[in-house]
């Protein structure tokens, strides 16, 4: 005789956990490689190759602090910031005149996604009710991760078909629309859950 789901081990549906996976997607700007718009201002390689080298030192710097900051602020407030950091920092390395200008973007969208994944998975926790906690974040996790697999090919594409800097303004539309469209749908949703049961 098949036992009847109880509400331990009944099926989780993909709607339960949307609201949280999405948070995931959060983590997939900070996963495209760090082709720098240098290239397109001439600079030599050794110059060029200092934006990848600020953004790996203003990420670790942010991750350092990022808990602190959501602690302070609040993660809705912490996420929205960093993905709007991030956005503008992008935006700017694309429109750089000159090689400070790179850098300067380059510290800006570091500083902002860095805060991205860790406040996400945080948050992920809280969006869902306790018996579908661990695959709510069992999906970020695959959502984000897979960022790192999408990133590569996705900002090589436009970058051939439409120039590194094409690139870099769709990274930024992209971070915008994590800040202005996900984030705040997932605090909204998450108010709901929390209030739905436990």
């Amino acid at each position: 005789e098949l036992a009847t789901p109880s509400p331990q081990n009944a099926p989780v549906t993909p709607m339960q956990t949307a609201p949280a996976a999405a948070l995931g997607s959060v983590s997939v700007p900070q996963a495209l490689p760090v082709v720098t718009p240098a290239a397109t201002l001439g600079a030599p390689a050794v110059l060029g190759s200092f934006g990848p080298a600020m953004l790996g030192v203003t990420m670790g710097t942010g991750r350092l602090g990022g808990q602190a900051l959501a602690v302070r602020f609040g993660e809705r407030a912490t996420l929205l910031t960093g993905a709007l950091l991030g956005a503008c920092g992008a935006a700017l390395a694309a429109v750089a005149p000159s090689l400070p200008v790179v850098y300067a973007g380059f510290a800006a969208f570091g500083l902002g996604v860095s805060v991205l994944a860790p406040v996400a998975f945080a948050v992920a926790g809280k969006a869902v009710t306790d018996r579908i906690r661990s695959v709510a974040i069992a999906r970020v996790a695959v959502i984000g991760y897979g960022g790192f697999f999408i990133g590569p090919p996705l900002m090589g594409f436009l970058s051939e078909g439409l120039g590194l800097r094409a690139a870099f303004f769709a990274l930024s539309a992209l971070l915008l629309i994590v800040g202005l469209g996900v984030v705040p749908l997932l605090f909204r949703r998450s108010g709901a859950a929390r209030h739905g049961g436990t």
